[in-house]
């Protein structure tokens, strides 16, 4: 393991990125799918579609406080000059480079919207435009409605406000979304702002002395837009079962009762392999500093059936591959249920879709989703005692086409000898990977708890022995405990790099390849490598932190490899330094439009222009 590899992360660079007009457009395409739904399906599916992309006017303040600034003035900018960009430096004359200045800001404009925000959805790095603010001041002239370009502002969107909260103080109220601090004279007030359309005439006390209040009504606005679209999208469902999750999606948004949400989620669950697939609401903490608010998400996906009967193969086998897990294997005998002491046993085997993404709304695109992910709010989560669901986007990337503009022509970190191998082979072992990732990785493993005082979820009197001490367990989780509030800020990165890792592990199950028919292992522990290496672009030197959960992951599966791998793998970090960041292409997404009773699909140009057009037309 080379001494110096995490400092080589400062060569890569960690403060701001500059986005350069080289920016590659990869569309997400899905028309053929679409055109597979019947009427009432595409009427269900456009008013799912308008509750999503409106989900980013959440997203935006969540990201950054400038970040619905930007947005806006991104949108005024594009509707001033009906998308004839050139229109908006006609006449500047006294800016040098202009045209060029032109070009980096539409390529930053792109970038922002795909991110939703101004910090990569995939590292939660920000990134600028390479422009000057005179030609930001001369642009933004052109239009009287164009605001100034904000400022850097150095906060959390989940802890907004002008008084500093420290994490001792967000640890009082560890459920609840958004947490401000205000100071009145030498009295200190803490606000737990809870999202919902209802409000109260005052603000409830959550403890006795009054220091702690709720209030509720966080975007307020926002979500009765959400609501009114799903209430249209109930009057087009294919099941009782989807009326009964959309009612339970709307009932949460109104009140803000995260009970609820959790209700629908086990009614969600029950709902195998719709046409139109969903998910709503506030999903993934990885971008709360503390790891248990969570950011909003709005998905609508139409299902591959071709694709998911592969999967819905190996779920029918899981249970096999599952009795292989090391925490699995030889267990069955020493206690619990028919998986042993450290696995749940599940009344039904969870479904596993392959779909196409119609509209995705959040600030990363994932590859593959295990839902529901609410691990943050209740030891006694959905996951754990109804069900999950997997999903599987696939169109969210795509083979290797050495004729398509998008297809990458290089691969950084990889000899010259095996890059045409490993692109040729990268999408189908990343697929088999992500696949085993989310349904063994994520779907797999027993939280040993305490579930409420005097009841548990093991044997007390005869504890389970732990297979890395090989005595009795001496520690388990006491009620109202958390996996991400035991565990801090690196919960998040723990769970994704034991679900990685079970992805390798299990990617040399023969039986599991012979269900895809693909034989990438080498490619598979190449890509491990290569993303370890990727990671060190979201790590930041300064603060000694990772960016993003996966990354951490995916790191320490890198040294393990180059530690323990008796010369498998080998690193020269003489040229690690010298790769600079590569950007990824970014996602086009089309549209969906309502004329009368008839819904009709809109694919756009992929490039810049392309993605910044969508947005306009998506009017959020």
């Amino acid at each position: 393991m080379p001494p110096n590899l995490l400092t080589t992360a400062r060569a890569m660079g960690n403060t701001a990125r500059y986005i350069n007009p080289n920016v590659t457009v990869r569309p997400m395409k899905i028309g053929v799918q679409f055109d597979g739904l019947n009427s009432r399906q595409k009427l269900y599916a456009y008013h799912m579609s308008r509750a999503a992309w409106l989900g980013a006017r959440i997203i935006f303040p969540q990201v950054s406080p400038e970040s619905s600034v930007i947005f806006d003035l991104i949108m005024e900018l594009f509707r001033s000059c009906n998308g004839r960009w050139d229109e908006l430096v006609r006449d500047i004359h006294d800016i040098p480079d202009v045209g060029e200045q032109l070009e980096c800001f539409r390529a930053y404009a792109a970038v922002f919207l795909t991110n939703v925000g101004n910090y990569f959805g995939s590292g939660d790095q920000k990134f600028v435009p390479r422009v000057t603010s005179e030609f930001l001041h001369a642009i933004t002239n052109v239009s009287v409605k164009a605001t100034r370009f904000p400022s850097d502002v150095a906060q959390s969107g989940y802890y907004p406000g002008d008084t500093r909260i420290t994490s001792e103080e967000i640890k009082m109220e560890k459920r609840i979304h958004v947490y401000e601090k205000t100071c009145t004279g030498e009295s200190e007030t803490y606000e737990v702002l809870l999202a919902s359309v209802e409000t109260d005439p005052k603000p409830n006390p959550l403890r006795t002395d009054a220091d702690v209040v709720l209030i509720r009504g966080d975007h307020s606005e926002v979500l009765q837009k959400i609501s009114d679209c799903l209430a249209d999208a109930s009057e087009f469902v294919d099941n009782p079962t989807q009326r009964k999750y959309i009612d339970e999606y709307r009932q949460h948004f109104i009140s803000g009762d995260l009970e609820m949400h959790k209700k629908s989620q086990r009614t969600w669950v029950k709902d195998l392999k719709p046409a139109v697939e969903v998910a709503f609401g506030f999903v993934e903490p990885y971008r709360d500093p503390y790891g248990t608010r969570a950011e909003f998400e709005g998905i609508v996906s139409i299902v591959d059936s071709e694709a998911t009967r592969e999967l819905t193969t190996l779920v029918r086998d899981s249970k096999k591959f599952i009795s292989t897990l090391p925490w699995v294997e030889n267990q069955q005998d020493r206690g619990g249920g028919r998986n042993g002491p450290f696995e749940k046993d599940l009344p039904e085997l969870p479904d596993f879709t392959a779909i196409h993404a119609l509209a995705y709304c959040s600030s990363i695109i994932f590859l593959g989703v295990n839902l529901p992910n609410l691990t943050s709010f209740s030891n006694d989560d959905v996951r754990q005692t109804a069900g999950f669901k997997n999903v599987m986007i696939a169109n969210r990337n795509q083979p290797w086409d050495p004729n398509a503009p998008w297809s990458p022509r290089d691969a950084p970190f990889v000899d010259t000898s095996e890059v045409l191998t490993f692109l040729q082979h990268q999408y189908f072992a990343s697929y088999l990977h992500i696949t085993i990732h989310e349904l063994f990785g994520h779907g797999t493993g027993k939280l040993l708890a305490e579930e409420s005082p005097g009841r548990y979820n093991f044997n007390i009197e005869n504890p389970p022995t732990s297979p890395l001490t090989g005595k009795p367990i001496q520690t388990w989780y006491k009620p109202g405990q958390t996996w991400t509030a035991v565990f801090g800020n690196i919960a998040t990165s723990m769970e994704e790099c034991r679900a990685e890792c079970v992805g390798s592990y299990l990617i040399t199950e023969p039986a599991l390849l012979e269900i895809f028919l693909h034989g990438f292992i080498y490619n598979d522990y190449l890509g491990v490598g290569v993303g370890g290496l990727r990671a060190l672009e979201n790590y930041i030197v300064e603060d000694k932190k990772w960016g993003q959960a996966h990354d951490r992951g995916h790191f320490a599966m890198l040294r393990v490899l180059l530690a323990e791998s008796d010369g498998f793998m080998t690193l020269d970090i003489a040229n690690i330094v010298l790769v600079n960041k590569t950007s990824k292409p970014i996602l086009m997404q089309g549209n969906l439009f309502l004329e009368g009773d008839v819904v009709t699909f809109k694919e756009y140009e992929p490039t810049v222009d392309g993605v910044i057009q969508s947005w306009a037309e998506r009017n959020v």
